[in-house]
């Protein structure tokens, strides 16, 4: 990740380290043949939860997480009837997603909705790599190089994630994990299938492919993947989107406690990128999109040795964004080739009894320049290095745990920050309690019925992206032109947080999530106009948030699955005393329920849920010239059904789905595109 390394090394510790959940360990799952054996379907008793968790970046039950997460496993996605996985995250409670194109959506957390998709301060990773754009200072979510069906997981930190993740994660982190080779032969059997079709076509003439082979043991194995993705403007019905991608992982186990995995991949795309309106002090500047054209690649390595406790982890990598971009309006074209290098060490040992310590260090390289339009002035390049400590001890046996540490990161340009984190989490009910002399059935009935309270306090932050620091970018609307420039002289936005949060299962069937916080920002970035006539970004803004998060899992049956959230935010100017600042909206909720059936039997699946979005504005801070645009409240309604089949040795299933069933065409961003119902039909057959 952008200073993440560590975090993603973090990530993959839990990933291919963590032990699995208490309320899991001993259930035989029941085996869905399209997943080859790692699905976490199976004995629903109790609600549906991944195998592991990593807020802390160590293996960690989720009563006891540092942080308030969610993590949804891949059947949990593909069940949503979602086209992408970025719809599906709307089940988080927290969490804002917001359509802007048929090839663009933001993902922010929490009200800190600004008004360019890639700039949340939201970090994102995929298999502990990350996916960060250092020049643009986010993520493009909607061209990451994933299908729906390779997905294993999405976890989701809610709240600055910094002290593991570096200066992207200043509101939160979305870790994707995808089947890595091992995981198609997960023990000494041969793997039911190797190869894994699926061909998907619906509304907005869309159509998405994907082939999928797997060969080895669970000692070795390779992966190769190919998949395609189209689908036309919501609006125009342009050619807007056409994404070809190839990827190859090869993984091996050199030993009980050794693992080796390498990677690499390539992204063809065509893809629609919005520079929304931009209000300043004295004029605001009209939104464009860009027409833009990528290649991307990647390459990926990870060694891991040791066992938990004692654990060391390498890992590097290298990606390539080469990119060109046509504006509809306001902007000039230009091209522009990104190179980043990460390199990231971390080492977790316990050197004292219920004492588990983490630490790391790493290094990021980015460099850049442009051409067509040179708007950078040649080629520039941005340093990250890092040092992090943390401690997870167990103050008393299976009840009080605390973690605390600090990480400290240099970058070239915005100079030291230091990220303090610390949780103290209270597990008054569950493992440990009320189990010695008790009968072994009593003991199986208690097991997983953990409680917990958790107190944290942590500080977030986010770098200037290399658009910030190195941009000048003429811009020409109406009677007015003049330059969109970089501020060599920015620092980093700051974001404090202070969390009180409650995680139980009071009974088999029914699990509980609250939470409630404080954020604290400061030296927040906004356009300004400069002596010399150039609109830059400063450090001026000071704000406070503040909100309430609920999620409700409930069991109805072995078959029948039902949820339910809600999340109140509200953000505030502490400078010009705007109770209400244009961002996120106050409210937003889901709920669903879904059919499942055993994996065993064919018979029809189902998944049933809505979700509601209040209405928001979207502009950094109300201005003379703003014109305070935003977009009403709306309720989606999303249905998925399917059927499973055998032919011959293979396993299929067929399916149909609805996004915005209704088909209530809206806006979900004042400057992004109206849609209505996003509908299609497919099948996936292994063999």
């Amino acid at each position: 990740m952008n200073i993440p390394r560590m975090l993603q090394i973090a990530l993959a510790m839990f990933l291919l380290t963590a032990s699995p959940l208490r309320s899991q360990e001993k259930r035989a799952p029941a085996q869905d043949p399209l997943e080859s054996g790692i699905s976490p379907l199976g004995d629903l008793t109790l609600p549906p939860q991944p195998a592991t968790s990593s807020p802390s970046g160590t293996p960690t039950i989720l009563s006891r997480a540092s942080a308030t997460v969610s993590v949804l496993n891949g059947e949990d996605l593909r069940s949503l009837g979602v086209r992408s996985f970025m719809d599906a995250l709307r089940i988080v409670p927290g969490m804002e997603i917001q359509k802007i194109s048929s090839t663009e959506s933001s993902a922010s957390l929490r009200s800190y909705t600004a008004g360019a998709a890639s700039s949340q301060g939201v970090h994102g990773e995929i298999n502990g790599r990350t996916v960060y754009n250092d020049f643009f200072g986010g993520v493009f979510w909607e061209n990451l190089p994933v299908t729906l069906d390779d997905i294993k997981s999405i976890e989701v930190v809610r709240g600055p994630g910094s002290f593991l993740y570096g200066p992207n994660a200043m509101h939160g982190v979305i870790n994707i994990q995808t089947r890595t080779p091992l995981d198609y032969f997960p023990d000494s059997k041969a793997a039911p299938h190797q190869i894994f079709a699926r061909v998907e076509g619906g509304t907005y003439d869309s159509n998405s492919e994907s082939l999928i082979f797997v060969h080895g043991d669970s000692n070795t194995a390779v992966k190769v993947k190919a998949a395609h993705d189209d689908i036309d403007d919501f609006e125009t019905g342009a050619d807007t989107r056409n994404k070809s991608m190839v990827q190859l992982e090869w993984e091996t186990r050199l030993a009980p406690d050794q693992r080796l995995y390498l990677a690499a991949g390539a992204t063809r795309q065509q893809f629609g990128t919005l520079i929304p309106t931009t209000p300043t002090a004295v004029v605001t500047i009209p939104p464009a999109t860009f027409d833009t054209h990528s290649n991307e690649y990647f390459a990926q390595g990870i060694y891991i040795v040791g066992s938990d406790p004692d654990q060391l982890k390498i890992q590097t990598d290298w990606s390539r964004f080469d990119a060109s971009g046509v504006p509809d309006a306001v902007y000039s074209p230009f091209s522009l080739l990104l190179d980043s290098v990460d390199l990231d060490v971390q080492y977790r040992f316990s050197p004292l009894h219920r004492h588990t310590v983490t630490s790391g260090t790493g290094v990021r390289y980015a460099t850049f320049n442009s051409n067509d339009l040179d708007v950078t002035m040649g080629q520039h390049a941005t340093w990250q290095t890092w040092i992090f400590l943390q401690d997870e001890v167990e103050l008393v046996e299976e009840r009080l745990f605390l973690t605390a540490g600090a990480r400290l990161d240099q970058h070239s340009t915005a100079g030291t920050t230091i990220a303090p984190r610390a949780a103290l989490v209270w597990q008054f009910a569950g493992d440990g309690k009320n189990t010695k002399g008790q009968p072994e059935k009593k003991v199986r009935e208690d097991e997983g019925l953990d409680q917990s309270i958790r107190l944290t306090a942590g500080s977030g932050f986010q770098n200037p992206s290399l658009r910030d620091l190195w941009f000048d970018m003429p811009v020409n609307f109406g009677p007015v032109s003049g330059t969109i420039g970089g501020n060599r002289d920015l620092k980093p936005q700051e974001l404090k947080s202070f969390e009180i949060g409650y995680w139980g299962r009071p009974n088999s069937r029914l699990q509980l999530e609250a939470s409630t916080y404080y954020n604290r920002g400061d030296r927040l970035t906004q356009f300004q106009q400069l002596p010399s006539g150039q609109f830059a970004r400063e450090n001026v803004g000071h704000e406070d948030a503040y909100g309430v998060e609920t999620n409700l899992e409930f069991q109805v049956t072995p078959e029948i699955y039902a949820f339910g959230n809600y999340a109140y935010e509200i953000r505030r100017d502490r400078d010009h005393g705007y109770e209400r600042i244009p961002g996120g909206p106050k409210n937003k909720a889901s709920a669903g329920v879904r059919l499942l059936p055993p994996a065993q039997k064919s018979a029809l699946g189902a998944m049933l849920w809505a979700t509601f979005f209040d209405e928001s504005e979207f502009r950094d801070k109300p201005g003379p010239t703003s014109v305070l645009t935003g977009v009403p409240a709306y309720t989606l309604l999303n249905l998925r059904v399917w059927y499973p089949f055998k032919v011959g040795s293979g396993d299929g299933r067929v399916y149909l789905q609805g996004f915005n069933l209704l088909d209530h065409v809206h806006k979900e961003h004042p400057d992004g595109d109206a849609y209505g119902l996003i509908g299609s039909a497919g099948i996936e057959i292994a063999w």
